[in-house]
Protein backbone atom coordinates (compact mmCIF):
# COMPACT_ATOMS: atom_id res chain seq x y z
CA UNK A 1 0.00 0.00 0.00
CA UNK A 2 0.75 3.47 -0.52
CA UNK A 3 -0.44 6.86 1.24
CA UNK A 4 -0.32 9.95 -0.70
CA UNK A 5 -0.65 13.57 1.21
CA UNK A 6 -1.27 11.67 4.71
CA UNK A 7 1.07 13.34 7.53
CA UNK A 8 3.67 11.56 9.47
CA UNK A 9 3.97 12.64 13.22
CA UNK A 10 7.64 14.48 13.30
CA UNK A 11 9.95 16.63 15.54
CA UNK A 12 11.48 19.71 13.99
CA UNK A 13 14.18 20.93 15.13
CA UNK A 14 14.96 24.62 13.68
CA UNK A 15 18.06 26.43 14.36
CA UNK A 16 19.07 29.43 14.63
CA UNK A 17 22.23 30.23 12.60
CA UNK A 18 23.33 33.97 14.49
CA UNK A 19 23.50 31.55 17.39
CA UNK A 20 25.14 28.78 16.03
CA UNK A 21 27.82 31.46 15.17
CA UNK A 22 28.04 32.72 18.65
CA UNK A 23 28.93 29.14 19.76
CA UNK A 24 31.15 28.67 16.98
CA UNK A 25 29.33 25.39 16.06
CA UNK A 26 27.64 24.10 12.93
CA UNK A 27 24.18 22.37 11.88
CA UNK A 28 26.72 18.94 11.26
CA UNK A 29 27.45 19.57 14.78
CA UNK A 30 23.94 19.74 15.13
CA UNK A 31 22.86 17.08 13.43
CA UNK A 32 25.72 14.37 14.58
CA UNK A 33 24.35 14.79 18.63
CA UNK A 34 20.73 14.08 17.15
CA UNK A 35 21.84 10.60 15.37
CA UNK A 36 24.23 10.00 18.34
CA UNK A 37 21.64 10.68 21.47
CA UNK A 38 18.65 9.32 19.86
CA UNK A 39 19.11 5.97 19.37
CA UNK A 40 18.36 2.32 20.74
CA UNK A 41 21.79 0.76 21.34
CA UNK A 42 21.78 -3.09 21.95
CA UNK A 43 22.36 -3.53 26.15
CA UNK A 44 23.86 -7.55 26.04
CA UNK A 45 22.06 -10.48 27.20
CA UNK A 46 20.83 -11.92 31.15
CA UNK A 47 21.03 -15.60 31.50
CA UNK A 48 17.67 -16.54 33.05
CA UNK A 49 18.39 -20.47 33.50
CA UNK A 50 17.85 -22.30 30.35
CA UNK A 51 16.34 -18.92 28.80
CA UNK A 52 18.87 -16.00 27.17
CA UNK A 53 17.40 -12.27 27.52
CA UNK A 54 18.27 -9.69 25.02
CA UNK A 55 18.42 -6.58 26.54
CA UNK A 56 18.40 -2.86 24.68
CA UNK A 57 18.98 0.22 25.64
CA UNK A 58 16.06 2.60 25.43
CA UNK A 59 17.44 6.23 24.51
CA UNK A 60 14.79 7.14 21.74
CA UNK A 61 13.51 10.51 22.93
CA UNK A 62 9.68 10.41 22.63
CA UNK A 63 8.88 14.20 23.64
CA UNK A 64 9.63 17.52 22.05
CA UNK A 65 10.65 18.93 25.76
CA UNK A 66 13.37 15.97 25.86
CA UNK A 67 14.96 17.13 21.99
CA UNK A 68 15.36 20.63 23.90
CA UNK A 69 17.48 19.40 26.64
CA UNK A 70 19.32 17.56 24.12
CA UNK A 71 23.41 18.11 24.53
CA UNK A 72 25.50 19.42 21.50
CA UNK A 73 28.58 20.67 22.59
CA UNK A 74 30.87 21.13 25.84
CA UNK A 75 32.70 24.45 25.57
CA UNK A 76 34.75 25.13 28.77
CA UNK A 77 32.44 23.47 31.06
CA UNK A 78 29.41 25.03 29.48
CA UNK A 79 26.75 22.94 28.02
CA UNK A 80 25.21 23.95 24.90
CA UNK A 81 21.71 21.99 24.25
CA UNK A 82 19.53 22.46 21.67
CA UNK A 83 17.53 25.24 23.45
CA UNK A 84 20.27 27.72 23.03
CA UNK A 85 20.62 27.74 19.50
CA UNK A 86 17.37 27.13 18.44
CA UNK A 87 13.36 25.89 19.42
CA UNK A 88 11.58 22.31 18.42
CA UNK A 89 8.27 21.84 17.32
CA UNK A 90 6.32 18.69 18.07
CA UNK A 91 4.74 18.77 14.79
CA UNK A 92 4.84 17.01 11.09
CA UNK A 93 7.29 16.08 8.46
CA UNK A 94 7.73 18.22 5.41
CA UNK A 95 5.10 17.46 3.10
CA UNK A 96 6.84 15.49 -0.38
CA UNK A 97 3.50 14.54 -1.74
CA UNK A 98 0.10 16.09 -2.67
CA UNK A 99 -3.41 14.67 -3.40
CA UNK A 100 -6.35 16.76 -3.86
CA UNK A 101 -10.36 15.32 -4.58
CA UNK A 102 -12.56 18.00 -5.97
CA UNK A 103 -10.24 20.52 -5.46
CA UNK A 104 -9.98 19.79 -1.60
CA UNK A 105 -6.90 18.62 0.36
CA UNK A 106 -7.35 14.84 0.78
CA UNK A 107 -5.06 11.62 1.50
CA UNK A 108 -5.15 8.99 -1.10
CA UNK A 109 -4.26 5.07 0.08
CA UNK A 110 -3.37 3.20 -3.14
CA UNK A 111 -4.05 -0.63 -2.78
CA UNK A 112 -1.63 -2.84 -5.21
CA UNK A 113 -2.55 -6.44 -5.74
CA UNK A 114 0.31 -8.69 -5.32
CA UNK A 115 1.56 -10.79 -8.62
CA UNK A 116 -0.45 -13.62 -9.13
CA UNK A 117 -3.51 -12.16 -7.36
CA UNK A 118 -7.09 -11.70 -8.28
CA UNK A 119 -7.90 -7.95 -9.14
CA UNK A 120 -11.72 -8.78 -8.88
CA UNK A 121 -10.91 -10.14 -6.11
CA UNK A 122 -8.62 -7.79 -3.97
CA UNK A 123 -10.95 -5.27 -4.78
CA UNK A 124 -14.17 -7.09 -3.68
CA UNK A 125 -12.14 -7.07 -0.64
CA UNK A 126 -11.05 -3.81 -0.39
CA UNK A 127 -14.72 -2.21 -0.83
CA UNK A 128 -15.76 -4.24 1.74
CA UNK A 129 -13.08 -2.94 4.24
CA UNK A 130 -14.05 0.20 2.89
CA UNK A 131 -17.81 0.02 4.24
CA UNK A 132 -16.74 -1.16 7.32
CA UNK A 133 -14.22 1.65 8.08
CA UNK A 134 -17.13 4.56 6.57
CA UNK A 135 -19.22 3.39 9.96
CA UNK A 136 -16.55 4.26 12.68
CA UNK A 137 -14.74 7.23 11.16
CA UNK A 138 -16.14 10.34 12.50
CA UNK A 139 -18.72 12.83 10.85
CA UNK A 140 -16.45 15.38 8.99
CA UNK A 141 -14.65 12.61 7.52
CA UNK A 142 -15.54 10.67 3.96
CA UNK A 143 -14.45 7.96 2.19
CA UNK A 144 -14.40 7.50 -1.45
CA UNK A 145 -13.13 5.00 -3.99
CA UNK A 146 -11.79 6.81 -6.71
CA UNK A 147 -10.11 4.38 -9.21
CA UNK A 148 -11.69 1.09 -9.12
CA UNK A 149 -8.94 -1.27 -11.96
CA UNK A 150 -11.79 -4.44 -11.11
CA UNK A 151 -14.32 -2.22 -12.86
CA UNK A 152 -13.08 -2.11 -16.36
CA UNK A 153 -12.20 -6.36 -15.47
CA UNK A 154 -16.13 -6.90 -14.89
CA UNK A 155 -17.30 -4.95 -17.52
CA UNK A 156 -15.22 -6.45 -20.01
CA UNK A 157 -16.90 -9.86 -18.49
CA UNK A 158 -20.31 -9.00 -19.03
CA UNK A 159 -18.96 -8.16 -22.54
CA UNK A 160 -18.04 -11.11 -23.55
CA UNK A 161 -20.76 -12.91 -22.15
CA UNK A 162 -23.06 -10.74 -23.84
CA UNK A 163 -21.35 -11.57 -27.28
CA UNK A 164 -21.02 -15.31 -26.92
CA UNK A 165 -24.84 -15.21 -26.45
CA UNK A 166 -25.45 -13.20 -29.68
CA UNK A 167 -22.47 -14.74 -31.59
CA UNK A 168 -24.19 -18.45 -30.76
CA UNK A 169 -27.42 -17.08 -31.76
CA UNK A 170 -26.10 -15.79 -35.18
CA UNK A 171 -24.63 -18.98 -35.96
CA UNK A 172 -27.78 -21.01 -34.87
CA UNK A 173 -30.16 -18.68 -37.07
CA UNK A 174 -27.41 -18.61 -40.10
CA UNK A 175 -27.20 -22.68 -39.85
CA UNK A 176 -30.80 -22.74 -39.99
CA UNK A 177 -31.40 -20.00 -42.80
CA UNK A 178 -29.03 -21.67 -45.44
CA UNK A 179 -29.27 -25.34 -44.38
CA UNK A 180 -32.78 -25.37 -43.37
CA UNK A 181 -31.98 -28.80 -41.27
CA UNK A 182 -33.27 -28.18 -37.41
CA UNK A 183 -30.99 -31.81 -36.80
CA UNK A 184 -27.68 -29.56 -37.88
CA UNK A 185 -28.87 -26.47 -36.22
CA UNK A 186 -29.18 -27.91 -32.62
CA UNK A 187 -26.28 -29.98 -33.00
CA UNK A 188 -23.87 -26.69 -33.83
CA UNK A 189 -26.21 -25.17 -30.87
CA UNK A 190 -25.51 -27.50 -28.75
CA UNK A 191 -21.42 -27.45 -29.08
CA UNK A 192 -20.87 -23.55 -29.09
CA UNK A 193 -21.95 -24.01 -25.61
CA UNK A 194 -20.29 -27.57 -24.43
CA UNK A 195 -16.64 -26.11 -26.16
CA UNK A 196 -17.17 -22.80 -23.82
CA UNK A 197 -17.60 -25.03 -21.08
CA UNK A 198 -15.15 -27.32 -21.65
CA UNK A 199 -12.44 -24.26 -22.10
CA UNK A 200 -13.00 -22.82 -19.02
CA UNK A 201 -13.05 -26.12 -17.05
CA UNK A 202 -9.43 -26.37 -18.39
CA UNK A 203 -8.59 -23.04 -17.81
CA UNK A 204 -9.74 -23.53 -13.91
CA UNK A 205 -7.81 -27.02 -14.33
CA UNK A 206 -4.78 -24.84 -14.91
CA UNK A 207 -5.26 -22.34 -12.39
CA UNK A 208 -5.88 -19.47 -14.60
CA UNK A 209 -8.13 -16.55 -13.82
CA UNK A 210 -10.12 -14.30 -15.89
CA UNK A 211 -7.83 -11.49 -17.09
CA UNK A 212 -7.56 -9.48 -19.93
CA UNK A 213 -5.46 -12.19 -22.06
CA UNK A 214 -7.53 -14.78 -20.95
CA UNK A 215 -10.49 -13.05 -21.90
CA UNK A 216 -8.94 -12.13 -25.51
CA UNK A 217 -8.41 -15.53 -26.04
Amino acid sequence: MILVGGRVRAVNVYVNTDKLAAYHLSVEEVRQALIGQNLEVPGGHVDQGAQELVLRTMGRIEKASGFRELIVANQNGYLVRIKDIGHVEDSFEEPRGLARLNGKGAVSLIVQKQSGANTVEVAEKVTKRVGQLRSVLPSDIEMFIVRDQSRFIVRSIEEVKFHLVVAALLVASTILLFIRDWRTTIIASTAIPASIVTAFAFMYYQGYTLNNMTMLG
